[in-house]
């Protein structure tokens, strides 16, 4: 599916810049869970630059690409995650996004952490 027709984004600050290859994100396994890709990627970018979510702990997604030199501390990403389902399960709410990305609704997950 073209990244225009996804309709959820994990927004995520950069918090960390330890080596030039590799940079922090405030969103790890409590955020993405533990699923990812056959090539081991839990998130890409959503605007099509290369970064992508490689590892994760539970506070914090580390980042690798070729454009992870272009990241600052503070810069605010949207990460495609790899697997939709487990992310909204972790969450308590969603926020939904106008037009002008200004926050237009809060809806809260009722079923949030009720899987048997």
């Amino acid at each position: 599916m073209p990244f225009a027709d996804v309709a959820l984004h994990v927004l995520a600050t950069v918090v960390d810049r330890p080596t030039d290859d590799l940079a922090l994100i405030d969103a790890g396994s409590k955020t993405f869970s533990s699923d990812q890709t056959a090539k081991g990627v839990r998130a890409l970018a959503a605007d099509g630059r290369d970064l992508s979510v490689r590892a994760a702990n539970e506070e914090h997604g580390y980042v690798r690409g070729a454009d992870v030199h272009q990241l600052r501390i503070g810069d605010r990403l949207r990460f495609v995650p790899a697997h939709v389902c487990t992310v909204i399960n972790l969450a308590n709410d969603v926020c939904v996004l106008d037009a002008h990305d200004r926050v237009s609704a809060q809806w809260p997950i009722d079923a949030r952490g009720k899987t048997q």
